[in-house]
């Protein structure tokens, strides 16, 4: 664990001077299954650990918290660097952790997670939210979130109130949230769906790990199970772009034959008495008993998938989530 900690010290020095990080601990629960999370069923507290960089001069200042993707802090192909660089730069706070450490889990792209993954990192963002909304430095109804795949998820889903409610205590939430090409296979079907920040969502055309189409229909159908009208939701589609535009090391694409696409599994949308409702591409929709829902769920994978960065689209998708924070702030 402190190998970890001083290697994320060490990355984070070649964005901003390492005098303006410090540690950033705080506590959180790992939950087994999104249905665990919905219920309130947490297991024990672990402690997580972050790094926080608040600008100099006089605050409260507004700040992002970036979660990171699947690959895990250290191995991401550091495309969350890129997002708190722009973020410093646009004169916010940032706060990045490991999710991964306390937990024992290394790369989790390939679902070694299993169902404990999503809600453990959607977690660990709101006990992020919780804990810097805390820090007299930090305006705290000026925070916000933002990541890539499965930080991107991270991001989307700290926007619904559900789950929210569940994590966070009274009314602390997110000012907004920015994903890049997020990941995401679940939904709740409730009358006040979304918590009420705005959302900036932004796909690869290209993406065949992630599906913008996909995607893109979960977060629709997101919108249509809620009576109370959704937050702005911007979606920005970038026509070349494929997965992991912010690695931009990656300069060519890059074949995951271990990695797998999504598209052809059902969306499951959590809150019925007694059924899961699943929503397909293809147009299918129905309601599953819960014993049942895991074998629509099974072998509908496809492998194989690739990643390519893009520093054109990388500049771009910044660029957007920098105006859309300052927007939100109105500035």
């Amino acid at each position: 664990m402190m190998i970890r900690s001083v290697m994320i010290f060490c990355l984070l020095a070649s964005v901003v001077p390492a005098a303006k990080a410090e540690p950033f601990d705080f506590a959180s629960r790992t939950y087994a299954g999104m249905p665990q999370l919905l219920r309130g069923e947490a297991g024990a507290e672990i402690t997580v650990k972050g790094i926080l960089q608040v600008p100099e001069g006089s605050g409260p200042h507004p700040a992002l918290v970036v979660a990171h993707s699947c690959g895990g802090w250290t191995a991401s192909g550091h495309g969350e660097e890129k997002i708190i660089e722009a973020a410093r730069k646009a004169g916010f706070a940032t706060l990045v952790y490991d999710s991964f450490d306390p937990r024992n889990w290394q790369n989790v792209c390939t679902g070694t997670a299993g169902p404990a993954g999503t809600p453990s990192v959607v977690a660990d963002a709101f006990a992020a939210l919780s804990a810097l909304a805390k820090d007299s430095r930090i305006k705290k109804d000026a925070i916000f979130i933002a990541g890539a795949s499965m930080g991107g998820m991270t991001s989307w889903y700290t926007a619904l109130e559900p789950l929210r409610r569940k994590l966070v205590p009274g009314d602390i939430r997110f000012a907004g949230h920015s994903s890049f090409y997020p990941s995401g296979d679940h939904g709740v079907i409730a009358d006040k769906a979304f918590a009420g920040g705005p959302a900036l969502v932004m796909f690869g055309l290209q993406d065949d790990w992630t599906p913008p189409k996909r995607l893109r229909l979960m977060m629709e159908r997101q919108k249509s199970f809620s009576k109370e009208p959704a937050p702005e939701i911007r979606f920005v589609d970038y026509e070349q772009a494929r997965h992991g535009w912010l690695n931009v090391e990656i300069r060519s694409p890059k074949y995951l034959s271990m990695a797998s696409s999504r598209l052809n599994c059902p969306l499951v949308f959590y809150g019925k008495s007694d059924a899961n409702h699943l929503v397909w591409v293809d147009g299918r929709e129905m309601d599953v008993p819960f014993s049942e829902t895991i074998k629509h769920l099974t072998g509908c994978n496809t492998s194989g998938v690739t990643m390519e960065g893009s520093v054109s689209t990388t500049e771009k998708s910044l660029a957007e989530m920098t105006a859309f924070m300052k927007r939100v702030l109105g500035q």
